[in-house]
């Protein structure tokens, strides 16, 4: 398909332009979708009242918008680098030299702040409660729990990444050369899940993915069986939706493949991709169109219109 024939067939939506003579650039973090009970951080978040985002072009500050980009107001005055939004609380970690955990209502009202240390946020559960990476404690593993604000220490080993499942926590051991490792939150024991390194969990809701970082490869685990390579070619991002992955290659180009690894598409070319990095709410994928994120502009286009299937 030429760059005609595609950009005919796509309504590109760019989110937050509205009354402005500039789109909104955005940084982008770590954080993928979640389907069970609790929240996964990520540059954009949204609930039924609208869509929360970290604005380049606006000192990195928390905005507030509604799902269709307008009406955008700004949440309080700091610096963001990464979001979670858990009810009605937006939680972020402060990019400036003072920084730390926070949390801001998504109205903007009743800012505080949790943690003096420099955060990784992994996610929430049901209860609410939060979990992070701690620097001040060489990033180990911890949990808030709300309305007490009690932070307990779940895994004292140096955790590179981590992903929220249902009951269970897998990470990245930066103490074993990256190796995946899962987290039983009930009992409090851990099991090692694969013997090379991994970049990019992501838990669907149903089975755990993650990027084998020797051969670039996408893996996906099953406890019943050995981790089982879904991709031929290296991948650099993807994301989970329904039945079926999308994801971006090393070389360019946006693909589909389903779950199991048994049917694959490409959804746009090399040529025509300019789908850096993404992130998938609801029916939509919000992407930078950059490789730099500090000059994308956050844009979202719906999943039927890529032709991706759920």
């Amino acid at each position: 398909m030429n760059r005609i024939m595609l950009w005919g067939s796509l309504i590109i939506l760019i989110l937050f332009s509205s009354g402005c003579s500039k789109t909104p650039t955005f940084r982008i973090f770590e954080g993928m979708t979640q389907e069970d009970g609790g929240h996964t951080p990520g540059f954009v978040q949204n609930d039924e009242a609208g869509t929360y985002f970290i604005n380049g072009n606006g000192n990195h500050r928390i905005y507030r918008a509604s799902q269709a980009g307008a009406d955008k107001t700004p949440l309080g005055k700091d610096s963001a680098s990464s979001l979670l939004l858990v009810n009605d609380w937006l939680y972020y970690v402060k990019d400036s030299d003072e920084s730390g955990l926070y949390r801001i209502q998504t109205d903007g009202t009743n800012q505080e702040q949790l943690s003096d240390a420099f955060v990784g946020l992994v996610g929430s559960d049901a209860k609410g409660s939060v979990y992070y990476r701690d620097s001040k404690d060489n990033y180990h593993l911890k949990r808030m729990k709300f309305p007490e604000k009690e932070i307990e220490t779940l895994v004292p080993e140096s955790i590179n990444e981590a992903a929220m499942a249902e009951g269970s926590i897998y990470y990245i051991n930066n103490s074993e050369e990256g190796l995946l490792y899962r987290y039983n939150l009930s009992d409090g024991t851990k099991e090692r899940m694969s013997s090379f390194p991994v970049r990019m969990i992501t838990w669907s809701g149903t089975d755990l993915y993650a990027v084998n970082r020797q051969d670039q490869v996408l893996y996906r685990f099953d406890e019943q069986e050995s981790p089982k390579p879904l991709t031929n070619l290296k991948v650099e991002h993807y994301a989970v939706q329904g039945s079926n992955i999308i994801y971006k290659t090393e070389n360019g180009g946006l693909f589909q493949i389903s779950r199991d690894g048994t049917s694959s598409e490409i959804l746009v070319s090399s040529e025509d991709d300019h789908y850096y990095r993404f992130q998938i709410l609801q029916n939509w994928l919000y992407y930078e169109d950059h490789a730099n994120p500090r000059h994308a502009k956050l844009s979202l286009i719906s999943l039927e219109d890529i032709g991706f299937q759920r």
